[in-house]
Formats: structure tokens, sequence, C-alpha cells
């Protein structure tokens, strides 16, 4: 019930913006709606958001942030879709593109931990965790990447054997 109406708040977003033909609300609300569907279980919906990101990122005119958030977002698709090489290397493309936004670092940073876990690189995966406790600590906050990067550090526990610190984390 409340995915389907997150959805169609986010469609009619995108409806809307389209309409007043204002560049930088239509890509914000695709992004967006790529976000929610690349965050849900359905195939069509992940291949909906893939298609809606490499339309942008074909497009070439993303800002920064919008560029780092869309190949955020391919890169988990592709990790979704079983696809760990690509997703990473989207994931290291998508953490070089947000150097000035930190919350954007954070949800690259969480997939490259994902794909570096997915192809059992688990020494990179803990430097990458590492890098973003220190970002966390520094900023105090991690707003909406919060459930994305601790469920990928606390990933990278359990992986190297760290059940009591991912135990703890959890709390």
């Amino acid at each position: 019930g409340e995915q389907d109406r997150g959805e169609q708040v986010l469609r009619a977003s995108l409806a809307a913006a389209i309409v007043l033909q204002e560049s930088y609300s239509v890509v914000h609300a695709q992004l967006h709606l790529a976000a929610f569907l690349a965050a849900g279980t359905s195939t069509a919906k992940n291949s909906e958001a893939l298609r809606i990101v490499e339309q942008l990122l074909n497009g070439g005119a993303l800002n920064p942030s919008f560029r780092s958030w869309a190949l955020a977002i391919s890169a988990e698709v592709h990790l979704s879709q079983g696809n760990a090489d690509r997703s990473l290397a989207l994931a290291r493309e998508s953490l070089d593109s947000a150097k000035m936004v930190p919350l954007r670092q954070l949800l690259a940073r969480s997939v490259l931990i994902l794909a570096l876990l997915k192809q059992k690189q688990i020494a990179c995966a803990q430097e990458e965790a590492v890098s973003a406790i220190g970002l966390l600590a520094h900023l105090g906050s991690a707003g909406y990447a919060a459930p994305a990067i601790l469920l990928a550090i606390v990933e990278t526990l359990l992986q190297s054997g760290q059940r009591t610190q991912a135990t703890e984390l959890l709390r």
C-alpha cells in the first residue's frame, strides 16, 4: 500500500516538473523516482530505474551531485542484478563525483563496500568502512544516507568475523 502510494507521488511529481519545463526539477524528480525504484526488489522497477539514470548520464548535463547520485543508483541496481564488477566501477565513479557532497559520498561508499564484499575483497571493504566511519564522525550525522552506510559497515564487520562489533553498531 504505502510503497505504491509513494511511487504514485513520485511519478506525479515528475509529471508536474515536466509540465513546468524546469530542467533542474525534472532531473531531481527523475532521480528520486529512480532511487525509489532501485531500492525495491522488482526486476521491472529496477530496470526502469536503470533506464532513467542511464538516460540522464548519457545526456551529459548533470551537475556533480546529480551525476554522483545517478551513478550510485546505477551501481545499486547492477549489484542487485549480481553484476558486482560493474557495480564496483560505478560506485567508484560515483564516489569520485561526490567530493563536494558528503551524504552522496556515503551513499556511493555504501554500494562500493557491498560490491567489494560481493567480490570477497574484505580488506578493501574494511578500508572503505573505516573511511566511512571517519566521514560519519566528521559530519556528526548521516541523514538520509544513514541506513545504507550503517548496514554496509555492519556487513563488513560480519564478513570480517567481528560479530560483536557489528551487533554493538546495530544497537
